[in-house]
């Protein structure tokens, strides 16, 4: 896919990509304005004591992480939560989360709240709570017994002191001996000092053991809450920035189906898909008043849309370099596609540039002719048809008339016979150009639609070529490509087509050289 192509349909719908944007934009806004700050305090609390023990054993560590994954658990039970809405006096607890840290003993307690104070407050109270309920807790709360042991801790540490140095000197004065009986004496003393120390040391290991500071089962807190003082999210711009951009990533998928599924016309890409001839020209929209204020190039020949209309004819002399072409049907799959005005306008330039131009106006059921050149339409070519068919003689010419630009007569339609369908058909169009062919030089036929009635194939097979009339943004690209069919099955050669009614802003952007114009070409009505 072209990149023009790709943001085709995002310049086709911009007021819909900038609708989605306002309004994401402004409700996120509005939303975001409602929704208070939002504060968050973290405790952090490690079980057991091997973080302060010099020689932490591997077994401590994964006791720490298996203690630490039941108290998380606990900390998220009712008991624990009623325990901490007592103790603050809150009816219910703001939303908290209780984890553990990746690969350790330490247990993190996070309280979510609009109030700071309460965050920390909530985060501290809940630590103290679950801190409560861990054994370590349980013996700090029996003061005499804890006492106790510290007491007798006290004492053994004095006689083990004692008891070492006794040890120590009694080992440099078994040095200092000669006598057999001395050393003996001195050697069973050293004995029974180490078998003393052994012996003290191991009560205090073992009432060491039984008290919070060697237990792996104890909980402290190492980091309490802090009062937060700014609020954590994303700031109120960033929302409705990310609101925003979601709405232009929607508006612009939107876009594409929205182009996807629209089956009319609006770029030459389109068209030349649907027919499998080249886009020859576009015209933008012309406005002005009914008939003669429709001629453009008559009015303004240096105007943007007239230079359209001369691009165009250079581009069907083109056309006619390979093969000739002195008679042009110009018509459109359904009505009111611009084709009467295309026709007009092109047969003023061509008539503009030296030549000499028959403008023949074959629909019959809705003509338009007459009007754009202000001329009676008393008689013409269904009049030349009438009289064919009763056998009359007619003076052909007597039914062309000047249009007032030199160069350019007009056939119109004539009156409206009873039965129009068809009439083509019964009719001989090319005794006509025959009659012609050494007066003029170019002869344009402005036909029925292709799609309404069946005279415009039966024109189409009579001349040298057809110019297909595409409203863009109208015509539908199922009905192009049946025209198109159509054509074909005749054996009609289609020149190119021409884009009607073209906006500016889609013609600059796909790149194609067509003058700009602000002027609307429009189906003339019917008298």
């Amino acid at each position: 896919m072209e990149l023009r192509s790709f943001f085709y349909p995002l310049r086709r719908f911009w007021w819909l990509i900038a609708g989605a944007m306002l309004l994401a934009g402004m409700a996120s806004f509005i939303a975001t304005r409602e929704l208070p700050p939002i504060y968050i305090a973290r405790t952090t609390l490690i079980v057991g004591r091997s973080f302060a023990d010099p020689n932490p054993s591997s077994n401590e560590f994964t006791l720490g992480r298996q203690l630490a994954g039941i108290y998380a658990d606990v900390a998220r039970r009712e008991p624990v939560r009623r325990a901490t809405e007592d103790a603050l006096g809150l009816s219910a607890l703001p939303d908290y989360d209780v984890r553990i840290l990746p690969n350790s003993q330490l247990i993190e307690i996070t309280v979510t709240d609009s109030i700071p104070e309460r965050a920390q407050a909530v985060a501290d109270e809940l630590a103290r709570q679950l801190i409560r309920r861990s054994p370590g807790e349980a013996e700090s709360d029996a003061s005499g017994r804890g006492a106790f042991v510290t007491q007798q801790l006290d004492y053994l540490q004095e006689k083990i002191l004692e008891t070492q140095t006794a040890l120590e000197q009694e080992q440099v004065r078994l040095g200092g001996l000669t006598s057999a009986v001395e050393i003996n004496a001195a050697s069973d003393q050293i004995d029974a000092l180490q078998t003393k120390l052994n012996a003290l040391q191991n009560n205090y290991a073992s009432l060491l053991s039984s008290t919070g500071q060697a237990a792996s089962n104890t909980l402290s807190v190492i980091e309490p809450a802090e009062l937060p003082t700014e609020p954590v999210g994303a700031s109120r711009a960033l929302l409705v920035g990310i609101a925003t951009v979601l709405g232009l990533l929607l508006a612009a998928g939107a876009a594409h189906l929205l182009d996807y599924l629209d089956d009319s016309v609006h770029r030459p890409q389109d068209a030349e898909a649907a027919t499998g001839v080249p886009v020859v020209g576009s015209v933008g929209k012309i406005r002005g008043d009914s008939g003669r204020g429709k001629l453009v190039t008559v009015l303004d020949p240096f105007s943007a849309a007239s230079e359209s209309f001369r691009l165009m004819r250079a581009a069907i002399r083109y056309a006619a370099s390979e093969r000739p072409i002195k008679s042009l049907l110009i018509t459109s799959a359904n009505s009111a596609e611009g084709k009467s005005l295309l026709a007009a306008n092109l047969a003023i330039v061509m008539a503009q540039a030296g030549e000499r131009v028959l403008l023949v106006d074959a629909d019959v059921s809705r003509p338009a002719q007459h009007d754009l050149f202000a001329l009676p339409n008393g008689q013409g070519l269904a009049t030349f048809f009438d009289m064919e068919r009763k056998n009359d003689s007619v003076d052909f010419e007597e039914l062309i008339q000047g249009s007032g630009v030199e160069g350019l007569d007009v056939l119109t339609s004539g009156p409206r016979p009873e039965m129009p369908i068809g009439l083509l058909e019964r009719g001989t169009l090319t005794t006509l150009l025959e009659s012609v062919e050494d007066e003029y030089d170019f002869v344009l036929v402005d036909s029925p639609a292709a799609l309404a009635v069946a005279d415009a194939l039966y024109l189409a097979k009579s001349l040298d070529g057809v110019l297909l009339a595409v409203d863009a943004g109208c015509t539908s690209r199922a009905d192009l490509t049946e025209l198109r069919e159509r054509l074909d099955r005749v054996q009609a050669q289609v020149v190119g087509v021409v884009l009607n009614r073209y906006s500016q802003s889609t013609r600059a952007y796909n790149g194609y050289f067509v003058p700009q114009t602000t002027e609307e070409i429009e189906e003339p009505q019917p008298e």
